[in-house]
């Protein structure tokens, strides 16, 4: 179990790479240029953009689970899937948004 005082190091470093898995989440979902159209059309991928979606959650959520903040794990695992439910639902109505 990883100290609880990385929990300041781990946060933003896991809140960096799951904005960074939306925005690819983002290219899967509309492509290069856009929803729009633009140059290069629209290039749907559901799946992968599901999956890319539920990923940045679970990535966000991490450094919850992993740190001794709390000593009850069940506590930590709630914790967990509160915070990687609502970045993935947060990601997904972001996504899904015209």
């Amino acid at each position: 179990m990883i100290e609880s005082a990385w929990l300041w190091v781990l946060f933003p470093c896991a809140s960096l790479l799951s904005y960074t898995l939306w925005v690819v989440a983002a290219f899967t979902m509309c492509g290069v240029s856009g929803c729009g159209g633009g140059g290069f059309g629209r290039s749907e991928n559901p799946a992968a953009t599901g999956v890319l979606v539920l990923v940045s959650g679970a990535v966000a959520g991490l450094p919850l689970l992993v740190t001794s903040w709390s000593e009850r794990r069940g506590v930590r695992t709630i914790a967990f899937l509160a915070v990687a439910t609502l970045v993935a639902a947060a990601g997904w109505i972001f996504l899904s948004r015209p």
